[in-house]
């Protein structure tokens, strides 16, 4: 004989509930990165991405695909990367090719594209 296990009704509804709670939260990660960004550009330590948008303007044309706050850190290529916080700015090229710029985020001065073969 089979036997049937039953589980209190409100305990399904208990783990329903913090199941959406818990897809329904959004990252913190991407809060605390956003915040940090807001912070180093009220302190002025990052130039507004407008200015940096019109900066890649002037040396690729092509549609903004993605843009990246890069993190001072030892793994950049740039050494410039490696003091200070880098935008990294992809864009679709009108011939289709997608290219990676790099610019320093408090000066704005454009570092080069990266992994250009």
């Amino acid at each position: 004989m089979t036997t049937i296990i039953r589980r209190p009704l409100w305990l399904l509804g208990i783990l329903a509930i913090l199941a959406l709670a818990v897809l329904l939260s959004p990252p913190l990660v991407a809060d605390d990165d956003h915040e940090t960004a807001r912070r180093l550009r009220e302190s002025g330590q990052l130039l507004p991405l407008e200015q940096i948008l019109e900066s890649a303007r002037a040396v690729q044309s092509g549609q903004v695909l993605e843009v990246e706050l890069e993190k001072p850190g030892k793994g950049r290529e740039h050494q410039e990367c490696r003091k200070g916080y880098c935008y990294e700015l992809k864009l679709l090229t009108p011939e289709g090719r997608v290219e990676e710029l790099l610019f320093d985020a408090g000066t704005g001065e454009f570092l080069g594209f990266e992994d250009r073969d």
